[in-house]
């Protein structure tokens, strides 16, 4: 049982952080110069290298 509430307490933070981490990159990018640079970023050779590297994962 004892097991049990910490699992349950770990999955609810977990929950919130990452509900937290949405919230916050929503808010990022719902700001259209995040966006474009973003999107600039997206284009250019370090950001295609990324996309690359880590877009499969």
């Amino acid at each position: 049982m004892k097991q049990e509430k910490k699992l349950s307490i770990s999955l609810e933070i977990e929950k919130r952080a990452l509900q937290s981490l949405l919230h916050k990159v929503n808010e990022f990018y719902d700001n259209p110069a995040n966006r474009q640079a973003f999107e600039a970023w997206e284009k250019s050779e370090e950001g295609k290298k990324y996309a690359t590297t880590y877009g499969n994962i």
